[in-house]
């Protein structure tokens, strides 16, 4: 039995005539008007030179490729980048300099998070067990964090990916339902490295220290760990949307309780579902556990502080007495960042953000992350934030597209241009798309991110070699989020199911 195998469509272009957004035929509209003064005889010959160079300034910011995108699509994000330098804000100063100024505020994250809100809810009959929500003031959702433990995919038989995969395609569509609460998820996983003291501890507190020959093997292989190893975690972020939840969150009993208690019960149903499909699900994120992994994101150098406490009743893997484990969420942002055109920069890391452009476009296993997930030597991160779409919601969508593609058709018809072979292609992803939605499959709008952090600008350029390297291995086509690292980084290293407009 062969693995089971996938294909992605090209990335549809967001033109409206002829593939051309907005401002592109704005900027096509005036190089053509320039064109009735180039011709006039009227004009002289210094200011006919004026409209060429026009005419090609305009050409040139609208069509030409640069890195992924068109010179017109860098041009909001230079404005902005430049507004922060001129304003200040692309600083920040964090730690006690913001909670000076608003003691009953629970997080203080830079940028376009730091409206986020964290509302830690107690579960009821769980022994007072504590998860964190993330309420979203601005896009009204509320997010919850599952933390993951999976086996290598890799090294498993065909009919055992086959049967995983097939579960996991089934959790998908059945997220697609009519009228579903959820806005997104987001799978992030990420490599950090590991100096084995957390095994350590969790040994010298529980082992069985009996002088065995078990035991004499298992504090070998524990000494053997040099800090060069490294460890996987792996998070599932869960958005729910309070305008769509209305009826539900009322019933809970309203408010962020009532919006907390409905996350839950939509995490409990994918929990469900990813054991199906294999994935062992270690539990939601309590409030301590999400501020390490935020914190430890801005702050790597922190992770062997922060492994260290153990003070907590219900730490039961070891730890040096005092403070419980995890961070506390009001101090988990960072003491400073500052946003750079080429990396974002934060207390002992700096940071560069890329964005899938494109997924394979021809089949691929299933497992084809596995270079991009299991042979990076740096620290690094892989995000997918997903949108899933109702049945009428997605239908929609598919008939706008394929509307969208015969006027296209028809419009290249007239004007004698062309049918490219990747127009070609789109038309009959969207042919497949429909077809995928009459069997009953889901559709998902998704955008998919990579992060890499270092401790200085020689290792991060290494880190981002590889990073490119190993991405292209796995048949990505990525783009560099220059001059916006810092919003990008909230979508790629943080479990907090941003990043989707």
């Amino acid at each position: 039995m062969t693995s089971r195998q996938v294909r992605f469509g090209p990335r549809e272009s967001r033109g409206w005539l002829l593939g051309m957004t907005t401002p592109q035929l704005l900027l096509g509209v005036v190089a053509v008007w320039t064109t009735t003064r180039i011709f006039d005889t009227d004009t002289g010959a210094a200011a006919r030179a004026g409209w060429i160079l026009l005419a090609a300034v305009c050409l040139i910011v609208a069509f030409l490729p640069l890195r992924g995108r068109t010179v017109v699509e860098y041009l909001p994000v230079a404005v902005n980048y430049w507004a922060q330098r001129a304003s200040g804000h692309d600083i920040y100063r964090g730690g006690v300099f913001r909670m000076s100024r608003d003691d009953a505020a629970s997080m203080f994250l830079p940028g376009d998070l730091a409206h986020l809100q964290l509302i830690t809810f107690t579960v009821a009959g769980s022994d007072e067990a504590e998860i964190a929500v993330v309420h979203d003031s601005h896009l009204k959702t509320y997010t919850a964090v599952l933390v993951l433990e999976g086996s290598t995919f890799a090294l498993l038989e065909t009919t055992v990916q086959t049967a995983r995969v097939d579960a996991w395609g089934t959790l998908l569509a059945q997220l697609c339902t009519e009228g579903s609460a959820i806005a997104r998820l987001q799978i992030l996983e990420r490599t950090l490295p590991d100096s084995g003291d957390a095994l350590l501890r969790d040994w010298t507190r529980r082992g069985v220290h009996d002088g065995s020959l078990q035991a004499a093997n298992y504090e070998q292989l524990l000494a053997a760990v040099d800090g060069s190893t490294q460890a996987h975690e792996c998070f599932v972020a869960v958005s729910v949307d309070a305008r769509r939840a209305g009826a539900e969150i009322r019933q809970a009993g309203g408010g962020h309780e009532g919006a907390a208690a409905v996350v839950l019960r939509e995490l409990d149903k994918i929990a469900d579902g990813l054991r199906t499909a294999g994935v062992r699900v270690d539990g939601w994120c309590p409030p301590r556990l999400l501020g390490e992994v935020i914190r430890t994101a801005y702050d790597p150098a922190a992770r062997s502080m922060v492994q260290r406490r153990g003070g907590g009743t219900a730490d039961t893997v070891g730890g040096d007495m005092g403070l419980p484990s995890g961070v506390d969420p009001r101090v988990c942002g960072p003491m400073r960042a500052e946003n750079v055109w080429s990396h974002y920069r934060t207390d002992s890391a700096v940071h560069r953000c890329w964005w899938i452009l494109q997924w394979p476009r021809q089949y691929v296993d299933s497992g084809f992350l596995s270079p991009l997930l299991l042979s990076s030597q740096h620290r690094r991160t892989v995000s997918i934030v997903l949108e899933p779409l109702g049945p009428s919601r997605a239908n929609r969508r598919v008939t706008l597209r394929q509307s969208g593609v015969t006027s296209e058709a028809a419009l290249r018809q007239r004007f004698r241009r062309r049918t490219t072979r990747r127009q070609e292609v789109e038309a009959g992803d969207v042919d497949r798309r429909e077809a995928e939605l009459v069997a009953g499959h889901g559709l998902y709008r998704m955008l998919g991110f990579l992060s890499v952090s270092a401790a200085d600008l020689p290792t991060l350029e290494a880190a981002s070699g590889e990073i490119e390297s190993l991405a292209q291995r796995s048949q990505l086509e990525v783009a560099r989020m220059s001059g916006e690292h810092d919003q990008a980084f909230g979508a790629a290293a943080l479990p907090l199911a941003r990043g989707l407009r």
